[in-house]
């Protein structure tokens, strides 16, 4: 029987490997432990059991141990973690080859893979939190991978400061949770803060663009297979928590649904190839939560699983036409290109299909199961079909822009990638067709619990999505080249209202605030102190001197003047004392005779 264990083993031991000897290994030796790692936990999880195992006591006064639990939730998760990995893994071969830390990207793809399985596969929130800042960790480095770029600086900063936010809000919760505090409503609450920083959910999403400054295989594992489900992960397997808080679920499904249609709207108008994926990924996500919020456990993991493929399909697509551009991201640049990259062009076809809701691929039947979820509540289901033309509006301009019309910049000697970055793309298309016909409800069901009746009849569903997607597809196919409006170019201005008002105003006011306190309270009560010090020891000299010395004084020179009497007797001269002796004698004799 495979452990558990060695699940998690074989990503940490090839990072390890990496940063202690990666430097003076051969890029193949590179690859072969790193990639070999990442199929082997896969293969690890296929082969194992569901078991829950506790291997030691780890703070025995929070109830929290060392253990593993494998379940049918986790095994989704881990299959998702460790197989889309993987895949990243084989094409960053391709796509890193020439990069001069080549061995420290892998050993940060290993150590990711390691942490987001430590997060799924804890079976407590003390050990899932671990995995949940390693994750943190993880994608600060590799968002930051090229740190000689200020801009990648910025958005590892930003991706890791925006996470600490919400982190607060999950730390509070497990605390709650282990201390038994009975306060589920709180408890969801904190739970939710926690989700959408991790999966980029309004309003802690502006990290989530702004982490396309890393490479783009890094975009593929962030955005499909790891860091951003975990928010979704959080709240399904603490859904008994959610299931007694029902305002906290309403409020989730809102989240959801607002940030899926803002997200679609800011995807619409972006001009980089990876922000209008990276928008996308926020509106998938937005799709998660409101399946989430509706109590659709199991439907929130289904599209997880649809949108891992065709999402990291679509990024790694999008890797191969920057590569064949010589790095160029603009696509108001490109056009034309479905000649030279007729594969690259085939497979990502498939990807914005799927992602749009096209009839027959995956992203069909789970965006569906959503959208039948929200059936009874009919303004959730007015924003999620709003949100699903947008989505196949931007996905269409965005497939026209690079592969269609004419060249808008001459390329020369433009080809298709290797074959190890086109082989994972085939794959990934493979299941952005066919994932959608292997449901995980039956699976998933005993340990999510049955969801709530939607009472949508599926083909009234099913006919709405598909005429919402074709004309999603309509609107954008001769719009493709138009301009969008500023403030959906800078995604309402919501990053330039978080800089006045948290960074310039809490931040930087806050900072000047506390540095006019400093020099004016602090600094000149110091100073005060400072000051009486100085002026009570000027006293203290001056009364020292003149009164303590004073009197010493005075008082040794009144024992010198009583001591001259005593020194004119005392002259030290024998004669001199036998001389008053004889006198003294006398006189005694004399006054004795003369009474």
């Amino acid at each position: 029987m495979v452990t558990l264990a060695l699940i998690l083993a074989l990503p940490l031991l090839g990072a390890l490997l990496m940063f202690l000897a990666g430097r003076r290994l051969p890029h193949a030796v590179i690859s072969a432990v790193c990639c070999g790692t990442a199929l082997g936990s896969f293969i690890c999880v296929l082969l194992s059991a569901d078991q829950n195992v506790t291997y030691a006591e780890w703070l025995p006064s929070l109830n929290a141990a060392w253990g593993l639990n494998l379940d049918a939730l986790s095994r989704v998760m881990a299959l998702v973690i460790t197989g889309v990995g993987f895949l990243i893994h084989v094409y960053s071969v391709g796509y890193m080859r020439e990069d001069a830390g080549y061995y420290r990207y892998f050993g940060y793809l290993n150590f990711f893979v390691f942490a987001m399985l430590l997060l799924v596969l804890a079976n407590n929130y003390v050990l899932m939190f671990a995995g949940w800042e390693g994750v943190g960790l993880a994608s600060y480095l590799l968002i930051g991978f090229w740190f000689h770029r200020p801009a990648a600086a910025a958005a590892g900063m930003k991706a890791f400061v925006v996470n600490r936010v919400g982190d607060v809000g999950l730390l509070l919760a497990i605390l709650a949770i282990q201390l038994n505090v009975p306060a589920a409503p709180w408890i969801a609450a904190l739970l939710v803060v926690g989700a959408i920083g991790k999966s980029a959910q309004f309003p802690l999403h502006t990290w989530l663009p702004d982490a396309m400054e890393g490479p783009t295989p890094v975009s593929a594992l962030i955005h499909a297979a790891t860091m951003v489900t975990a928010g979704v992960y959080l709240i399904a397997r603490s859904h008994t928590i959610f299931e007694s808080a029902a305002q906290v679920s309403a409020v989730v499904a809102w989240i959801g649904a607002f940030s899926a249609i803002l997200a679609a709207s800011v995807a619409l108008a972006q001009n980089d190839i990876k922000r209008v994926l990276a928008w996308s990924t926020v509106s998938q996500l937005g799709y998660m939560f409101l399946a989430l919020g509706t109590g659709a456990y199991w439907v929130a993991i289904f599209h997880m699983v649809t949108h891992a493929f065709f999402k990291a399909l679509l990024f790694l697509g999008a890797g191969n036409v920057i590569h064949a551009v010589y790095g160029e991201q603009d696509l108001r640049k490109m056009g034309g290109m479905r000649t030279a990259l007729p594969k690259t062009h085939a497979l990502m076809l498939v990807g914005a299909a799927s992602a749009a809701g096209a009839p027959g691929l995956a992203g069909f039947f789970s965006k569906d199961a959503i959208l039948a979820s929200a059936w009874s509540a009919p303004l959730l289901f007015v924003v999620g079909m709003a949100a699903a033309l947008l989505t196949a509006a931007y996905m269409t301009r965005l497939m026209y822009l690079i592969f269609y019309g004419t060249a808008r910049e001459e390329r020369l000697h433009m080809h298709e990638p290797p074959m190890v970055m086109i082989a994972p793309l085939a794959v990934l298309a493979v299941g952005a067709i066919a994932a959608g016909y292997v449901s995980p409800r039956f699976l998933l069901t005993p340990v999510l619990g049955a969801e709530r009746e939607a009472g949508a009849p599926e083909w009234i569903v099913m006919a709405l999505a598909t005429a919402v997607a074709g004309a999603g597809w309509w609107f954008a196919r001769g719009r493709y080249l138009n301009s969008w409006p500023a403030f959906l170019q800078r995604a309402f201005y919501i990053d330039e209202i978080y800089d006045a008002v948290f960074v310039r105003g809490f931040a930087l006011g806050g900072g000047r605030l506390l540095s006019a306190f400093d020099a004016r309270v602090l600094d000149a009560g110091v100073n005060g102190v400072g000051w009486l010090t100085r002026l009570v020891s000027r006293v203290s000299i001056w009364w020292d001197i003149w009164i303590v010395d004073g009197l010493v004084r005075a008082a040794s020179f009144a024992v010198k003047m009583s001591s001259y009497p005593v020194r004119f007797v005392q002259s030290g001269y024998v004669q001199f004392y036998a001389l008053v002796m004889l006198a003294g004698l006398i006189t005694f004799v004399g006054y004795l005779f003369a009474r």
